[in-house]
């Protein structure tokens, strides 16, 4: 649709009618504690959703280990995400992608992606990237906040947990498009689909030494990494008076 062109008929999108949010808990919801598995199941097979656009809330607070109020302890920036160990994301039970060190990967993503002012905008929300669905809880709190001295060990008391998933309700012209799709795929066709993932490696102890040979793999077919990011960090990893941002 040109600008300038006054003449052109105007271009109407009415292929989504609405869209709106519905919360999903996890299979466990009385109780969060370390190393617990969690899984958010979304189990309506004709609903339309939108994963990318989805929030992720929890509720808690943060005390010292003995539960009692914490007065020299805060959360760092994006502290939840230190909170998970891995996160997961599966369709009909078939991992699709996968992220370990939840925390530190999305630190580093979002340091690519975001400038100063969203950073300090995204403060309100923790800092938490969007995500659909949970991995592994962490076995402690400490890389989460960080610490005036060494008087007070934190515990994060997670109460309530849930994903806020778009539903998208589609015109008819799409709901035909999408049943001539489901046909395609009935056929077992091959789709060709571009993506993206990203994965952390991570090495524990690098020698003291001017000059160092540290192994990556990689393939040499479709999933050839694009970019490779490396970040150096000393003395935060279970330090809680010190933070990685």
């Amino acid at each position: 649709m040109e600008v300038l062109n006054v003449l052109e008929q105007p271009l109407v999108d009415n292929s989504i009618v609405s869209w709106e949010y519905h919360n999903y808990q996890p299979y466990i919801n009385s109780s969060f504690e370390y190393n617990d598995e969690l899984t958010i199941p979304i189990q309506e097979l004709d609903a339309y959703i939108l994963p990318c656009e989805s929030m992720l809330y929890l509720e808690g607070k943060l005390t010292k280990d003995n539960d009692e109020p914490a007065t020299k302890l805060k959360l760092i920036n994006n502290a939840f995400a230190f909170l998970f160990r891995e996160l997961r994301y599966e369709l009909n039970g078939v991992l699709v992608d996968s992220v370990r060190n939840v925390g530190l990967t999305s630190t580093l993503k979002s340091y690519l992606s975001y400038n100063a002012d969203e950073s300090i905008a995204l403060e309100n929300a923790g800092w938490y990237p969007r995500s659909t669905s949970l991995g592994y809880c962490k076995c402690n709190d400490i890389d989460a906040v960080i610490a005036v001295d060494d008087s007070e060990k934190p515990k994060i008391h997670i109460e309530w947990i849930y994903l806020r998933m778009h539903h998208i309700t589609v015109a008819i012209p799409q709901q035909l498009a999408v049943s001539n799709f489901i046909q395609i795929l009935d056929k077992n066709k091959e789709i060709l689909m571009s993506f993206r993932s990203w994965e952390l490696i991570e090495l524990p102890s690098i020698v003291e030494n001017t000059k160092h040979m540290w192994p990556v793999k990689t393939t040499t077919k479709m999933e050839t990494p694009r970019h490779v990011v490396i970040a150096l960090q000393t003395g935060k990893k279970r330090k809680h008076k010190r933070k990685h941002v």
